[in-house]
């Protein structure tokens, strides 16, 4: 049998429309995995304390973003994650089988360097989309390539980070709160076991997320979490206030603004920053950002969904 080499994922390499798909078992194993990795402990996603318990939504995005690897080879691979939008649109339960698919859908160059948009999907057996995906990378471009410069620019997140004087405070969403709203902040600890977990150790894969020597590779005394990871952590920050409705029709978008090193201490701040009628009930807008005990910013992003 013939064993075709991939690729790496550089700028020059993808293949914008190339289809690439593969089915997904949600096991109970998987999802104990994700939730050690993420230490989230949400009732909602714990089948020993909650016999209806759902698949995290972070937990299928671990592995959705990552489907590009099916075609291209990770250990050739350097990408770094640039910006992340997310729609919850189904409720999954734990045991689910899925099918992922999911394609590059443009390349573009701003400030001479490369970016690519990967969109994704999973559907479950019903053939109902269940979560879908957008994630930009950046990539390395070869000296001399023909590039399309500024397309598909990515939506702006304009987050200030700052809670305003006299904010209410918001424990749950409801039709009742009313923004400016402060919710309680949510601190994380960038563990080098999880982040290892998180990014596909038991997959051989081995990245600056995970290997101490490929990190310094690249200018770094410690390994770098993985920025979807931070992503997932605004996710259980979402569920912990929306709830159920957050797995039906919740929205993420989340943007990376410096590294999260192993060790460090990162802190989730949330702010109810918008609110509107719409056909089915309510629906409230948050302002996130994650910021490290230097108060740093190191991520920011906007969460919204309908109560």
């Amino acid at each position: 049998m013939t064993t075709i080499e991939k690729k790496a994922a550089t700028y020059d390499d993808v293949e914008i429309g190339r289809e690439i798909t593969r089915e997904f078992h949600c096991t109970p194993h998987w999802c104990r995995a994700y939730r050690f990795a993420t230490e989230d402990d949400s009732l909602l996603f714990d089948p020993l304390r909650n016999p209806a318990a759902y698949v995290p939504p972070g937990a299928i995005i671990a592995d959705l973003f990552v489907l590009f690897l099916q075609a291209y080879d990770h250990a050739k691979t350097t990408v770094l994650h640039q910006r992340e939008e997310i729609w919850c649109l189904k409720p999954v339960p734990i045991g689910a089988v899925l099918r992922f698919s999911g394609r590059f859908t443009s390349k573009y160059v701003k400030r001479e360097k490369g970016y690519a948009v990967f969109d994704a999907e999973a559907y479950d057996n019903a053939g109902d989309m269940v979560l879908r995906q957008r994630s930009v990378f950046m990539m390395p471009v070869k000296p001399g390539t023909e590039t399309a410069d500024g397309m598909e620019i990515p939506p702006s997140v304009r987050v200030e980070g700052v809670t305003p004087e006299g904010a209410a405070f918001a424990d749950k969403a409801s039709p009742a709160v009313e923004p400016p709203a402060t919710l309680a902040p949510m601190t994380k600890v960038a563990r080098q076991d999880q982040m290892a977990v998180f990014s596909g150790i038991a997959e051989h894969r081995y990245n600056i997320h995970n290997s101490l020597e490929k990190a310094k590779s690249v200018g770094f005394d410690r390994c770098v979490m993985a920025g979807v990871q931070e992503t997932c952590w605004k996710l259980e920050y979402a569920t912990r206030f929306f709830g159920e409705p957050f797995l039906r029709n919740g929205y993420v978008l989340s943007t990376y603004m410096s590294p999260v090193l192993t060790g460090d201490v990162i802190t989730c701040h949330g702010l109810v920053s918008g609110k509107e009628s719409v056909s089915g009930g309510t629906r409230l807008s948050l302002e996130v950002w994650l910021e490290n005990e230097e108060k740093k910013k190191t991520a920011l992003g906007l969460i919204a969904a309908t109560v």
